[in-house]
């Protein structure tokens, strides 16, 4: 497996963690959610930036932008969760899966 197989598969294996804020966003459980976002922005952060470092120059620039508005919307819902706001935990949640998926369509088909 190359390196950029093993860290696509990493990468693709962190999306189901980021699945798994929704009950927690829906219940209303802001430190479950605080405590998730903690422990998956830097494995995310690592890994996307590991996949983006190996795609082709057209690529790579995309990759980055959407890889960093996935960050940004982790960190917005960790602000959401400090003021109890569901709403914007919910779309920024949302937002992240979208931006995440975009990312995923960035890697070569070989890798999908």
């Amino acid at each position: 497996m190359s390196k950029i197989e093993k860290a696509a598969k990493d990468v693709k294996a962190l999306r189901s963690r980021l699945e798994a804020f929704q009950p927690a966003i829906e219940k209303q459980e802001w430190s479950e959610i605080h405590k998730d976002v903690a422990g998956l922005l830097p494995d995310l952060k690592q890994k996307m930036m590991s996949v983006t470092d190996q795609l082709a120059l057209s690529d790579r620039i995309l990759a980055w932008a959407v890889s960093t508005e996935v960050f940004i919307h982790l960190e917005r819902i960790n602000e959401a969760d400090e003021v109890y706001d569901e709403q914007a935990a919910e779309t920024n949640y949302l937002q992240a899966l979208q931006d995440f998926d975009a990312f995923l369509e960035l890697l070569p088909s070989s890798l999908s």
